[in-house]
């Protein structure tokens, strides 16, 4: 699985860094199907089955370079160990960061579920991940966030153009404006997992689906994040009730009436209208 995280400015590209630096997170289990880790004493003692650290995997997996520590998204790979037996097994990515002394500790976490598969074909002791969980959503692939000490991180899926071998594809918001200034144009960051290539469409609608701006995008087939510059138009009238929608769309229907009819994934975020465009302090 591939898990990812927007470290929110706690890296050590920081200047000045954390005084302690942002240390290691872990992804953490019992091994044993159909346990759960229900209190911290548990996940601190549980075995671990990932150990990176915090920053390392802020950097494109294409180029190298480093990504914004800012609003940049960190990514890893996690593999459930070879030869785990069928069952849903619990797993914690765990942060503790130490901020300013060894004795001062604050604790982040995020669970999610997986369901191993008995191998197809020989019995080889292979593995399958079958389900994962975003912030209060269950989708068909893995995928997490983290939080820091000044807000909460937004789950996303990878960062890099990788070919895709499975029939699933995913599309999650990872930066968008908490504020929109109406009939003014603005960016929001989406990352997605295309098994074919696709349009990646992002609306802005009220709650009883009004619509108040697009944007769209082509992506390629694989993974990875893109911007997406969203137009908006028709006055929306300042105030609250309104979301960001975005949508993982067959290729083709994006900017037809009724495209999301053809979505194979959304997600949305909600927003206000106001005078302004603001995004989220991730400072």
């Amino acid at each position: 699985m591939t898990i990812a995280y927007t470290p929110n400015g706690h890296t050590n590209w920081m200047k000045p860094p954390p005084p302690r630096g942002p240390q290691n997170f872990y992804v953490k289990w019992t091994g044993v199907a159909g346990t759960t880790l229900n209190t911290m004493a548990d996940v601190v003692n549980a075995p671990s089955i990932l150990t990176v650290q915090f920053d390392q995997p802020c950097h494109s997996r294409t180029t190298g370079a480093q990504l914004d520590p800012s609003s940049g998204i960190c990514q890893a790979d996690v593999r459930i160990p070879v030869g785990t037996p069928p069952g849903n097994y619990q797993l914690v990515w765990y942060w503790p960061f130490r901020f300013a002394s060894a004795n001062v500790i604050e604790d982040y976490t995020t669970c999610w579920d997986v369901t191993v598969l008995p191998a197809s074909g020989s019995n080889t002791g292979g593995s399958t991940s079958t389900t994962g969980v975003r912030p209060s959503t269950t989708s068909t692939t893995g995928s997490v966030t983290g939080t820091s000490t000044s807000g909460s991180g937004t789950g996303a899926v990878t960062v890099t153009n990788t070919p895709v071998t499975t029939g699933t594809d995913i599309v999650i918001i990872a930066r968008a404006p908490t504020v929109i200034a109406a009939n003014s144009d603005f960016n929001v960051t989406v990352a997605y997992i295309a098994s074919l290539p696709r349009d990646i469409v992002v609306d802005v609608l009220d709650n009883r689906y009004q619509w108040y701006g697009k944007g769209i995008v082509n992506v390629p087939a694989g993974k990875g994040t893109v911007i997406v510059t969203v137009h908006g138009q028709n006055n929306a009238a300042m105030g609250t009730g309104y979301s960001f929608k975005a949508w993982n769309v067959v290729r083709g229907v994006a900017g037809t009436d009724g495209d999301w009819t053809q979505a194979i994934d959304q997600d949305f975020r909600e927003l206000s209208v106001g005078a302004t465009t603001r995004y989220a302090d991730c400072a």
